[in-house]
């Protein structure tokens, strides 16, 4: 992502390591549009930190996590 971002794609998230990839692969698809992916983990207790800590760590993306379940906000 060399060019400021025009689109945030803002993703919730809570134990759906096993779907993660297949959204994120969605918008990485995109093409024509800067974008940039901010995904907001409530308190998963599977594996949904490990796999956004390889997406982060690989530059594909920003992540949050809460350390309780908050619920939609």
């Amino acid at each position: 992502m060399s060019a400021a971002p025009v689109v945030s794609v803002y993703i919730a998230t809570r134990n759906r390591a096993g779907l993660l990839a297949r959204a994120l692969e969605s918008v990485w698809a995109q093409r024509g549009v800067a974008f940039e992916i901010i995904v907001v983990d409530d308190a998963s207790d599977d594996d949904t930190p490990a796999r956004l800590e390889q997406w982060a760590a690989a530059g594909r993306l920003r992540w949050f996590r809460h350390e309780q379940r908050l619920g939609a906000c």
